[in-house]
């Protein structure tokens, strides 16, 4: 679990929302990555900061080639959707940019990240 220092907004019911810093965000994509090279694909920002960052990493062909993308997503209401909680996500994509899979890899729990570890090709909290 990575304990950390994420901000803390009031949210219009009164109880308070944990907003993970951008800091915070990177540092949970960087244990998931494991130290290889990451690019940044996508991210959005609103008053509150981050509600959505993807990134993607290349796979090795002894691994199965293609590519990984690491979708961060805070809990909340947007134009194109809700989401319930914050999270991250793994989409695995083949060599011809397929979807082959996917699983939760880490989600926030009050302040602290929960973050899996891979465990003979599967996804573990």
């Amino acid at each position: 679990m990575i304990e950390g220092d994420p901000n803390i907004v009031e949210s219009i019911e009164g109880d308070e929302e944990i907003i993970p810093t951008p800091e915070k965000i990177q540092s949970v994509f960087e244990q998931l990555v494991e130290g290889k090279e990451y690019k940044e694909e996508r991210r959005l920002e609103d008053e509150k900061g981050v509600y959505i960052w993807e990134i993607t990493v290349d796979v090795s062909e002894e691994d199965g080639g293609g590519h990984d993308e690491y979708g961060y997503m805070r809990k909340g209401h947007y134009d194109n959707g809700e989401i319930s909680e914050t999270d991250i996500h793994i989409t695995r994509y083949d060599d011809e940019g397929m979807p082959r899979g996917g699983d939760l890899v880490a989600k926030l729990s009050g302040e602290d990240w929960e973050v899996a570890t891979l465990t003979e090709g599967e996804w573990k909290f």
